[in-house]
Formats: structure tokens, sequence, C-alpha cells
């Protein structure tokens, strides 16, 4: 669930939240008492603005005998400490934002008598009142119901967890880089996402962080790292549509929103002629002329998959074609692979003339090299159709189950 974020606390107000009301009311009552002492023991027409003074700290006049001397020194000692104290509150109140408190349980979600813009509740299991109370508050959930939750603060909504983080973290902030919105810490259901996988499968472990960013982030594409590196390989021959590319994917990526710190790194090859090309020893092709992959031994794959992990680093390669690539890999890796845990996405931009199984082909090809020479795992390899410039091959690590079975 998520509400609007409580109000900031107004700067003038913040002497007040220095201590409770009960502080204030002892405190003023202690100033009360010291004074009225003080015209028992010295009574004169100045007595409550000496006390007063005093209790201040202000600079005063007075020749007090040995009795008054001893109170007087314990009125100061109590001046030194609650001004300190609230010195001290008022400099964290003025450095820091504080808020009023916020809705952190479906008890005070009931109670704040806020609608909620949900479309879930046949998922739900109403068997209690509270639930039957903040199911009768439902309405009907649109596209701007965040946009009301977060600057109008007169509805709530319901989410997964990790979409509303998303979201706080990236759109719905202040001026002063403050969220406008607050999850509340209780939940009003969990749902069990499950797939079923043969026993033992090295598979496993891949399905369950997929079902997990799947569900609970929705938007995958764009949320699996922090950290984004756009690779351009570029050579000669293909500088220019090469550039063309990159500048329109640019254009394109700057109509969303990205939460991840991105930067740009270019690097040249010159052709080289004489170099063979790389084919991988484990792909054979299939009896209807297309191309299959062997599978990998189980112990291998799990070698690989002990390597991998969830890097918050990720790279977008841009290259002309696999020729390419293989190039870029023959003469230095590590340009290409920096960081064999992080995810990557290959992306040729030429358009071939070829047959679409050919085009398959090289793209497994590039992929079985990244899986097994280099131990990088997260990774999917894209091309323009070779039969539709239109459209685009999309090619996962996924094994065919058999020859007439297309990946």
């Amino acid at each position: 669930m998520v509400v609007p974020k409580a109000a900031k606390v107004p700067i003038w107000a913040s002497i007040f939240k220095s201590f409770t009301i009960t502080t204030w009311l002892l405190i003023i009552s202690t100033c009360v008492i010291c004074t009225m002492f003080w015209h028992c023991i010295r009574s004169s027409n100045t007595a409550s603005w000496t006390m007063f003074a005093v209790l201040a700290g202000t600079p005063t006049q007075i020749v007090p005998n040995n009795g008054q001397s001893f109170f007087l020194v314990s009125c100061m000692i109590f001046n030194i400490v609650i001004l300190g104290v609230i010195q001290g509150s008022l400099f964290t109140n003025f450095t820091t934002t504080t808020h009023y408190a916020d809705i952190n349980t479906l008890q005070e979600l009931d109670e704040s008598e806020l609608p909620i813009a949900m479309s879930l509740w046949q998922f739900l299991q109403v068997d209690s009142d509270l639930i039957r109370r903040i199911q009768n508050k439902s309405i009907l959930q649109t596209d701007m119901t965040l946009d009301l939750v977060a600057y109008q603060r007169n509805l709530t909504t319901c989410d997964s967890k990790s979409y509303l983080e998303f979201q706080m973290r990236t759109k719905y902030i202040d001026n002063d880089g403050l969220p406008l919105l607050h999850i509340v810490n209780e939940c009003l259901t969990t749902c069990l996402v499950a797939n079923i996988v043969p026993k033992g499968s090295v598979l496993l472990s891949v399905f369950n962080n997929v079902i997990t960013k799947a569900m609970e982030i929705c938007e995958t594409h764009f949320l699996l790292v922090d950290f984004l590196t756009i690779l351009v390989l570029q050579t000669e021959k293909h500088k220019l549509e090469i550039n063309y590319f990159t500048e329109a994917l640019l254009k394109v990526m700057s109509g969303y929103e990205f939460p991840v710190a991105l930067k740009i790194e270019e690097y040249f090859l010159s052709a080289n002629e004489n170099q063979t090309r790389r084919v991988c020893d484990e792909s054979i092709v299939d009896e209807v002329g297309g191309h299959n992959i062997k599978p990998v031994e189980y112990e291998k794959l799990a070698d690989i998959k002990r390597l991998s992990s969830d890097s918050l680093k990720g790279y977008f390669i841009i290259v002309w074609d696999v020729d390419t690539l293989h190039q870029f890999l023959d003469d230095n890796y590590q340009i290409v692979i920096p960081e064999a845990r992080a995810t990557y996405s290959l992306h040729f931009v030429f358009t071939s003339w070829d047959s679409c199984q050919g085009v398959k082909y090289e793209l497994s090809d590039i992929l079985r090299r990244f899986w097994i020479d280099y131990n990088v795992v997260n990774v999917i390899a894209q091309t323009p159709c070779s039969c539709d410039s239109q459209q685009v091959y999309i090619y996962r690590p996924f094994v065919r189950k058999s020859p007439t079975t297309t990946d």
C-alpha cells in the first residue's frame, strides 16, 4: 500500500518539537516555582525580572547571600541543560527536514478515511472487519492514480513494493529530493508465484530470479541494473551507420525515466583482412537446415552459473555485425566484457540479406562464445530480422527441445 507522504513540519514549529507537551509544562512549572521561591527569599520590585534573567542566561547585577547563591547556581545549571537541549534540537531541525507521523499500519490507513484505488480484490481473502472496511473505501484505479496520491494527497493505492520504490526514487520527488509517497509497512496480502521445473535443474535459480523481477519490478528491461554503460564498437567502414543508430537510440532513451547512472564509451578497431572467422565447436546444424545448439554438460553449466550474480552493472553493446564483435573479442576481450558477472545486451545494427536461419546461427555462435569462453551468462543478443528490416530477432540463452522447435 502506498499513501501520501506526511506533511513537513514548519520551521517555526521546530522549537516546539524539542520536547513533548508534558516536558514543556514541567519546564514552565519549574520556572514559575523558582520565581515564587525567589520572591519569598528576596522580595523586591525586580524579583520576577531577576529570576527570568537567571533562567534565560541573561546577565544581571545581584549580590546574593550564601543561601541565595546556592539557589541561583541550581537555576543556572538548569538553564545550561535546558538551553543546550533546545539549541541542539533547533540545529537538528533547521538542518534536516522532518515530517509529521506517516501512516504505517492498515488500522491507521482505515482511520485516515482516504479512498483506496485498487483492482486486485479478487486476490484477497476478506476475513476481518478491518479488510472489509478498507474494501468499502475502494474506487476505480486509473493511470493517473499515483499522480493523485502524490500531488492531490486525497487517495491511496496498492501495487508491488519494488515498483512503488522505483517510482518514489525516480518520479515522485519534491524540489528537495524527498519522496512524495510513503509505503505502508503492512500488506493486504502476499502472492506467491511458482513455476514447475525438473528436480535438481540448474535453471531453478534462473527462473526464481526472472519470476521475482518480472512480477515485482514489471519493466525488467530498464530495471535490471543501476549502472548502465553503452559500448559503441566502431569500424571505419560502418562508422556513419553506427553513429546514426547511436544518436537515434539516445533520442529514444531521452523520452524515458531511467533509474540508472549512464555513460557512453567508444572504441575503434581497424579491419583485419587476414583474420579467420571463429566458429563455435559445440554448435551443430539439424536435419531441417536450421541451427541447433548441443546442450552443455550439467557440470559445466553449473560452474558458469556459480560465477554469475546479480551485478548492478549493465552493458549495452552496439556493434555492426557478429564478425566485428568477434574481432573485438579476439583483439582485447576485456573491452567488450569488463565484468563477467554483469548483464549484457548485444545489439547488431546490420541488415542482413541472408536467411533467417543464418542470422540465428550467428547469434547462437556469439552467445555460445560469451557463455563458454568468458563465463558470461546474463546476456541476450538482438539484431534486425534478415527477411524484414522492420522486425527484430531477440535471442535468449535457452536450449531447443527438438529440431522443429524455435527458440
